[in-house]
C-alpha cells in the first residue's frame, strides 16, 4: 500500500508518503537517486524518512509550490513551449546519466507478454488491422526490452508530474521509479502533438542532441502499436474510431516528430 499524506504545519507544508507492500524498494530508489542528484530538481526535496514497523518506508517532502505544466502550456506561445521542452529534455538527460548495470524491472518484457495477451482476448475479432498492427509491434518489440544501458527513471512523466515553479520544473510523484531502459520517461508527453507540436520536438531532438538513433524510432512504433492493441479491447474498428485515430498518430508522429530535419 502506497498512503499520501498533506501536511500542513505552520507556514511550511509538506507531503508524506508511506510506501508498503512492494512500495519499499522504490522508496530506497528514491532515497538514492536524492542523494546522487541532490543539485537538481530531480526528486521534491526530503526533509525527513523512516523505516515502519510493517517494514514500509516513510519520507517527507517539501511541498512544491508551482503550476502543473499542462496548464502552463495551454496559455504557451510557441517560443515558450521551445524553451520548456529545453528545459525538461536537460532534466531528464540528468537523470539518465546515472547508468546502472542491470534493471530494477523488466518493464520491456512485461509490455511485450501483455501485448501477446490482448491478441489471446481479441483473437475472436476478425479485424485486418489487428493482425497488421500486432505484426509490426513484433516485428520492432525487440526494441522494447532491449537496452545497452539502464537508468534510473521516473516511469510516469506525464504533465500533471511536471510543476513548473519560477520558471524551473520539478518532477514529482515518484511512486514508479525504476531502473529500465530511459526511454520509457520520454512517452508520457507524446499524445499532446497535435497540439503542442514545438514542445515535444524541442524535447526529443535537445534530449537525444539533435540526432535521434534508429533504435528509438523502433522502440517508439512498438509503443505506439501497442496502444492501437489496447484500443481493440474496447473499440472495433471504423474510418473514424479511436483505432483509426491511434494509427494516423503513429504515421504523424513518426513522420513529423522523429523524422524533423532529416532528409
Amino acid at each position: 500500500m502506497n498512503k499520501k499524506f498533506i501536511v500542513d504545519e505552520s507556514d511550511r507544508k509538506y507531503i508524506e508518503k508511506v510506501y508498503g507492500d512492494f512500495y519499499p524498494e522504490r522508496a530506497f530508489l528514491i532515497l538514492r537517486l536524492t542523494k546522487i542528484q541532490n543539485e537538481t530538481n530531480a526528486i521534491p526535496p526530503i526533509e525527513d524518512w523512516s523505516n515502519g514497523a510493517d517494514g514500509s518506508i516513510k519520507i517527507r517532502y517539501k511541498w512544491v509550490d508551482g503550476i502543473e505544466l499542462g496548464k502552463i502550456l495551454e496559455e504557451s506561445t510557441e517560443d515558450e513551449q521551445t524553451l520548456y521542452g529545453k528545459k525538461l529534455a536537460v532534466l531528464l538527460k540528468k537523470i539518465h546519466a546515472v547508468k546502472v548495470a542491470e534493471p530494477h524491472d523488466n518493464w520491456g518484457r512485461w509490455y511485450v507478454d501483455h501485448c501477446s495477451r490482448i491478441m489471446k482476448r481479441v483473437e475472436s475479432i476478425e479485424d485486418f488491422y489487428k493482425d497488421k498492427v500486432y505484426e509490426l509491434f513484433m516485428q520492432e518489440a525487440y526494441y522494447v526490452f532491449s537496452s545497452e544501458s539502464h537508468s534510473y527513471t521516473h516511469g510516469d512523466v506525464s504533465w500533471d508530474n511536471i510543476v513548473v515553479r519560477d520558471g524551473e520544473l520539478y518532477l514529482i510523484d515518484w511512486d514508479n521509479i525504476g531502473i529500465r531502459n530511459p526511454w520509457f520517461d520520454l512517452l508520457g508527453s507524446f499524445e499532446h502533438l497535435e497540439d503542442y507540436k514545438a514542445f515535444l520536438v524541442t524535447l526529443i531532438w535537445e534530449y537525444f542532441d539533435g540526432s535521434i538513433p534508429d533504435d528509438f524510432k523502433h522502440f517508439y512504433k512498438a509503443i505506439l502499436c501497442g496502444q492501437v492493441l489496447d484500443f481493440l479491447l474496447y473499440e472495433s474498428w471504423n474510418p473514424n474510431g479511436d483505432i483509426a485515430y491511434a494509427l494516423t498518430k503513429l504515421r504523424d508522429i513518426y513522420d513529423y516528430l522523429l523524422l524533423k530535419g532529416e532528409g
